[in-house]
């Protein structure tokens, strides 16, 4: 009966070393399941910054690109528009200035020959 006794001892004090490493493995698997967890919970968080941060400078180029597109309508407008006025302008007569400064040296003369005259009118009396 000693005998059957240290063989149940032997038996449980093996079943409860059996347990105990079941248990450390148990808590090694849970440990390296959190860890797992926390460097896919990291990469998750990086992935999405990266998105993020891709989203936004899409959006700039976007804007970019729009504010490009409006700066070439207004360039396409401001040429048009001058090319209409130079075609007025081609079709327009040609105004001379010659008859302007013809009369301005005219006038000049007359101004000079009034002067000359209240002059000599002045010495006489």
């Amino acid at each position: 009966t000693t005998n059957m006794i240290e063989a149940q001892a032997q038996a449980k004090l093996t079943q409860m070393q059996f347990q105990e490493t079941s248990r450390d493995r148990l808590v090694e698997r849970q440990e390296t399941a959190r860890e797992v967890a926390r460097e896919v919970a990291a990469e998750m968080l990086r992935s999405n910054q990266e998105m993020a941060r891709m989203e936004r400078q899409e959006r700039q180029a976007e804007l970019q690109f729009s504010r490009m597109q409006d700066m070439e309508m207004r360039l396409r407008s401001n040429i048009e528009n001058l090319e209409r006025r130079m075609m007025q302008q081609s079709q327009e007569p040609r105004r001379e200035q010659v008859p302007a400064v013809a009369l301005a040296e005219k006038m000049e003369g007359l101004f000079d020959a009034v002067k000359r005259s209240l002059l000599g009118v002045q010495e006489r009396a």
